[in-house]
């Protein structure tokens, strides 16, 4: 089963392929990473999507607690 969070996209690097969300539920910064960034293609700040979530790494975690590891649409597909 898997656990999905919904995360709304809030900044995008269209020449580094990152991009920076918030969960919907509690607010939480989010970092996607440029091999998830970039390989979902058209993203855009407002852009709702599903995601399955980490823990960030330590030295970033008091910024960004969380890392998204699977990224879906909407519909969870």
């Amino acid at each position: 089963m898997k656990n999905l969070t919904e995360i709304m996209i809030t900044n995008v690097s269209d020449s580094e392929g990152y991009s920076f969300g918030v969960t919907m539920e509690s607010g939480e910064a989010v970092f996607i990473p440029s091999r998830l960034g970039l390989a979902w293609g058209d993203m855009e700040p407002g852009d709702t999507f599903q995601a399955i979530l980490a823990p960030n790494y330590a030295d970033k975690q008091h910024i960004t607690p969380w890392q998204v590891v699977k990224l879906e649409d909407g519909q969870g597909q």
